[in-house]
């Protein structure tokens, strides 16, 4: 079967995709020409290769300006961590964390839980620390009740911090404040 796909790019992030590996040696050598043409080079360091697959996988050795691109169970493209094994784990560990820090970042600003309003709170919270955590959010596929949970406890994170309520403070009360 021969399938080319289009290469999804935004700015300078570009991924190839195909389902036959012998043709991501052939994409990817196009783009060394490309680039050969046009007089820029793409950097083999900053590139990888990941093959999405559930099972054992084989080594895919693709070359770009002669030098082998690594392959890697897990990168980013777009700001999106994508696994090899459809494991999803760290991308929720990472939006958690995400969330998490963009909160305290707000704390750290001088924005200051006492006093404020706990509507203000709560938009913080959905205009700020939500959007940056869940960016890319409408690829993912099969979240586990797990994965909820940390979301969850991410979220109570900061809506007790913006609250200036303690860690231990029931989720019930946090809540109720705002609503």
């Amino acid at each position: 079967m021969d399938v080319h796909v289009a290469a999804p790019t935004q700015a300078d992030d570009i991924s190839l995709i195909s389902p036959v590996r012998a043709n991501i040696q052939a994409m990817v050598s196009l783009c060394q020409e490309y680039s050969a043409k046009w007089q820029f080079t793409f950097s083999p360091q900053k590139s990888n290769i990941i093959v999405f697959n559930t099972r054992k996988r084989l080594k895919c050795q693709v070359e770009l300006y002669g030098k082998v691109i690594p392959e890697v169970d897990s990168t980013r493209h777009v700001g999106i961590t994508l696994n090899a094994k459809f494991d999803n784990r760290e991308r929720t560990r990472n939006a958690s964390s995400k969330m998490k820090s963009t909160a305290m970042m707000l704390m750290g600003a001088g924005l200051h839980s006492k006093g404020l309003n706990p509507n203000t709170s709560a938009n913080l919270i959905k205009s700020v620390c939500l959007p940056k955590a869940l960016f890319g959010c409408e690829l993912w596929t099969d979240i586990t009740r797990g994965e909820l949970t940390t979301l969850e406890r991410a979220q109570r994170f900061c809506l007790k911090l913006c609250q200036g309520l303690p860690k231990t403070t029931r989720t019930d009360i946090c809540t109720s404040l705002i609503g």
